[in-house]
């Protein structure tokens, strides 16, 4: 199989290039430069590399086509939590490129493609129980990059009506961790700043973690399984942040927070510093609206995955375990390149 991979130097997408190399599949990977494709397995030395931009798909298009499947991973997401208004850029990446891309695969005669959304699109059941892929939208959600998301999501149904031919199935991943974050990942920069002494408090609330290296397995799964517009909730377990942090602890030897603030003083206290990053131009990790969503956020079903695509979620402690180690990896290179003067990809 010859797969193109977009996003192949993000989270998700060098574990699912390393994965499909590892099964000796052959991969064209998406990257902005050819300092980028430097980071992606192996050097970039066993894939083919495509420079080029999502906001121009018709500028890599015809690289599309001898391939058996599009993989969609990239989007605008990291860059969400930086300070200014991004409802233009989540528009033209995660909506409009996506659809380009769509039509460009179909174009190419590439007829089959998997996308990556996120459960953020998918509304809660009314009776409380946990959210499967038979929810609606969560039309009222007031995340713009799950909002980005649901709109990309419904142009791929109105492309699927007007083409039944065209294959595209959807994945819908939690909050993603795990090792290769070079981003860093919304995650990953929680974790780095836990390690680093840089979050003052354990905030309350859960979250909703899975292992990027379990979705790329869903990922490579729903490339044969699965019919064209089946969605799948990829969606690991929940844990509160305290749970994370214990793991975290027990994982690096780092003391974690020991301040635990209630959630009123809590949401007080990120709404300060919202307000002191917008004036600085500095990200906060975890936004006020974030924590009103922790606050009661549950594990959704992910049983369809586990059936279909034959998903399986490897514990906690070793995905964080194995990101701890990685990160702090990440960090001494990062240090070394530094100390060489060799710039950063």
């Amino acid at each position: 199989m010859k797969a193109f991979v977009t996003g192949g130097t993000g989270l998700l997408g060098w574990n699912l290039v390393d994965r499909l190399l590892e099964q000796g599949h052959s991969v064209k990977a998406l990257v902005r430069s050819e300092e980028r494709a430097k980071l992606l397995p192996d050097g970039g030395r066993r894939v083919g590399v495509v420079i080029g931009d999502l906001e121009d798909v018709s500028a890599f298009a015809d690289a599309l086509a001898d391939c058996d499947v599009v993989l969609h991973c990239a989007g605008y997401h990291r860059e969400y939590s930086e300070v200014g208004d991004h409802r233009e850029a989540l528009r033209r990446i995660n909506v409009d490129a996506t659809v380009n891309l769509v039509k460009a695969a179909r174009e190419h005669g590439v007829g089959n493609f998997v996308f990556v959304s996120s459960n953020g699109a998918t509304g809660s059941p009314p009776n409380g129980s946990p959210q499967n892929e038979s929810c609606a939208y969560d039309d009222h959600t007031d995340n713009l990059y799950f909002r980005s998301k649901i709109e990309a999501e419904k142009a791929i149904e109105a492309i699927l009506s007007e083409d039944p031919a065209m294959r595209v199935v959807l994945i819908r991943p939690a909050m993603m961790v795990g090792p290769n974050d070079l981003g860093p990942s919304p995650a990953g920069q929680v974790l780095r700043r836990l390690l680093g002494g840089e979050m003052p408090v354990v905030l309350p609330g859960n979250l909703v973690v899975v292992d990027a290296r379990d979705v790329a397995s869903a990922v490579l799964a729903a490339v044969t399984r699965g019919v064209s517009g089946d969605r799948f909730i990829v969606g690991g377990r929940a844990i509160s942040f305290l749970e994370l942090a214990t793991v975290v602890e027990a994982a690096s030897g780092v003391p974690m927070p020991r301040r635990r603030p209630p959630y009123p003083l809590a949401r007080a206290m990120l709404t300060l510093a919202s307000i002191a990053g917008r004036v600085s131009g500095q990200t906060v990790p975890v936004s006020p609206a974030d924590l009103r969503r922790m606050r009661n956020l549950r594990a959704p079903d992910s049983s369809k995955a586990r059936a279909v695509l034959g998903v399986e979620f490897r514990p906690l402690t070793d995905t964080l375990r194995d990101t701890v180690a990685w990160i702090r990896a990440d960090s001494a290179r990062r240090v070394s390149t530094m100390a060489s003067g060799t710039a950063q990809p």
